[in-house]
C-alpha cells in the first residue's frame, strides 16, 4: 500500500508530464494545425507560438490560483470570483478598455491598484488610531480615511506634475486635424 508521500509524488510527477506534453502542443500549434516539424530556433516558434504557449500557462496557473486563495479564505470548497465580486470588476475593465483603448486600460489598472491600496491604508490606520498608538489626538475612526484623502490629493498632485509635460498643446496657429469618433466616419 502506498503512503500519502508516495501519492503526492506520483501525482507531481503526472501533472509535470501533462503539462511538458501540453507546452509540446501548444508550440506545435499554428494556423495549418500542428506543425511537429518547425525547430525550436525557428522564428515564429520564439516570437509567436512561446509566448503565447507561456501566457497561457500563467494565465491559467494564475486563475487557478485565484480560485484556490478564495476557497482557503472563506473556507468555501464553492467560492468563485462572483464571491469578491472580483468577476463583475474584470468585466468592468474589459468595458472600460474596450471603451477607452490602451490609455483607458491603464487608466482603470491604476483606478483598481489605487482603490486596493487606499483600502489598505484606510484599514491600516483606522486600526492604529483606534488602539491609540497614534497618539491621544487621533483616536477617532475617521483618521483612515483622512489619511487616505490626503494621500491622494498627493498623488493627484504629483501625477499631474509628471504628466503635464507630456500633454501635447493646440495652439490657435496650428490648423485642427480632424478626428474621428471610434469606428464611425463622422468627423468631430
Amino acid at each position: 500500500m502506498k503512503t500519502h508521500q508516495q501519492h503526492t509524488r506520483t501525482w507531481a510527477v503526472v501533472l509535470c508530464t501533462v503539462t511538458l506534453g501540453l507546452w509540446l502542443l501548444g508550440l506545435a500549434a499554428g494556423s495549418r494545425g500542428f506543425e511537429f516539424d518547425l525547430a525550436w530556433t525557428d522564428p515564429i516558434v520564439q516570437d509567436i507560438r512561446l509566448p503565447r504557449t507561456l501566457g497561457a500557462w500563467l494565465a491559467g496557473a494564475l486563475l487557478g490560483l485565484a480560485g484556490a486563495l478564495a476557497q482557503g479564505l472563506f473556507r468555501n470548497p464553492l467560492a468563485d470570483p462572483y464571491l469578491l465580486g472580483s468577476a463583475s470588476g474584470a468585466a468592468l475593465g474589459v468595458a472600460l478598455t474596450l471603451a477607452l483603448g490602451a490609455w483607458g486600460a491603464v487608466q482603470s489598472a491604476a483606478a483598481g491598484l489605487s482603490m486596493f491600496f487606499g483600502g489598505a491604508l484606510r484599514d491600516v490606520v483606522g486600526t492604529l488610531s483606534s488602539e491609540g498608538a497614534l497618539g491621544p489626538a487621533l483616536t477617532d475612526p475617521s483618521v483612515g480615511y483622512s489619511m487616505v484623502y490626503h494621500v491622494e490629493m498627493l498623488l493627484l498632485f504629483l501625477t499631474l506634475i509628471a504628466v503635464g509635460p507630456l500633454v501635447k498643446r493646440r495652439t490657435y496657429f496650428s490648423p485642427a486635424v480632424p478626428q474621428t469618433l471610434g469606428l464611425t466616419e463622422s468627423r468631430i
